[in-house]
């Protein structure tokens, strides 16, 4: 009985974890080849944060990520809050450049949201650099759309 809970809470574990294809919680833009945050970031990132120490997200329901299946969803739910942020660019400038600017990014944010009282343990950041563009371009394009770091909560 043990062990079938076992693999009951890792398949859950593993449903809220997966974010390919689920839209973004939060999305903070920047400016070209910045990563410094401007007034809306910030408001925004506060809204995530208070969001966060209270203990629910959208519709007040605690932490019930929409992949989460009726029958895992508890599960989902008593593992507490966890964030991805995924930092972007646009093609403007080359790949390394770009991969460095996205984690920057990444960093950014989730420095942000640990000032605005997030326990830092439960962020992961990463850059995906211009591989994961929101809207599609040719290289070396300006695009503010994909000069971004999407928040994910779950």
């Amino acid at each position: 009985m043990k062990a079938l809970l076992s693999i009951a809470l890792l398949v859950a574990v593993t449903a809220c974890s997966n974010i390919k294809g689920t839209l973004p919680s939060y999305v903070v833009y920047f400016d070209t080849d910045k990563y410094s945050l401007d007034s809306e970031a910030r408001s925004t990132l506060s809204k995530v944060a208070e969001q966060i120490k209270a203990g629910s997200f959208g519709g007040g329901a605690p932490w019930k990520h929409d992949n989460c299946h009726t029958k895992v969803s508890l599960a989902c739910e008593s593992r507490g809050a966890s964030l991805t942020v995924i930092g972007h660019t646009d093609t403007q400038g080359n790949e390394a450049y770009n991969q460095l600017l996205s984690q920057n990014r990444a960093e950014t944010v989730s420095e942000a949201l640990v000032k605005n009282g997030v326990e830092k343990s439960i962020i992961k950041a990463s850059g995906r650099g211009e591989s994961s563009p929101a809207v599609a371009t040719g290289d070396n394009k300006k695009e503010a759309k994909n000069r971004r770091v999407e928040i994910f909560i779950y």
